[in-house]
Formats: C-alpha cells, sequence, structure tokens
C-alpha cells in the first residue's frame, strides 16, 4: 500500500496508450462490495479466488493493459 501503483499505473498507461486496470477495483465491481468488506465477511481464501478470476478475466478479455495489482492485503 502507498507505493504508487496507481500513480504509476496511470501514467505509464496514458504514456503507452493502453488501458489502466486496477485489480482491486475489478473485484469489488464483480462482489458489490469493498476488498475489506470482502475479507471480513468471506475471508481472504474467498478473495484469493475472486482475485484469480479477476486476473484471468483481465488477462483474456484485454489484449494489452497496465495492472495494478497489491499481492498482500
Amino acid at each position: 500500500m502507498g507505493a504508487g501503483k496507481t500513480s504509476v499505473g496511470k501514467a505509464l498507461s496514458t504514456m503507452l496508450k493502453h488501458p489502466f486496470i486496477d485489480l482491486d477495483k475489478e473485484i469489488e465491481k464483480q462482489c458489490l462490495s469493498s476488498i475489506q468488506e470482502i475479507f471480513n465477511d468471506k475471508g481472504e481464501v474467498f478473495f484469493r479466488q475472486k482475485e484469480m478470476e479477476a486476473l484471468s478475466y483481465i488477462v483474456e478479455n484485454y489484449e494489452n493493459g497496465i495492472i495494478a495489482w497489491e499481492e498482500e492485503h
């Protein structure tokens, strides 16, 4: 957290003209919950499953892109 993934990712996506994708935002959109709520209500195993599903979706549906991904929460 606070390492600049979003700032650097957005700048890089602008420079390369590729979409910027925040993996956590994609998970929140799919689950209709915040990351904190997902961890609190469903646990880390559920979150990690959703994280892999979201990452698979992104890989399958974007030819190019810049992905912000925080490995540990």
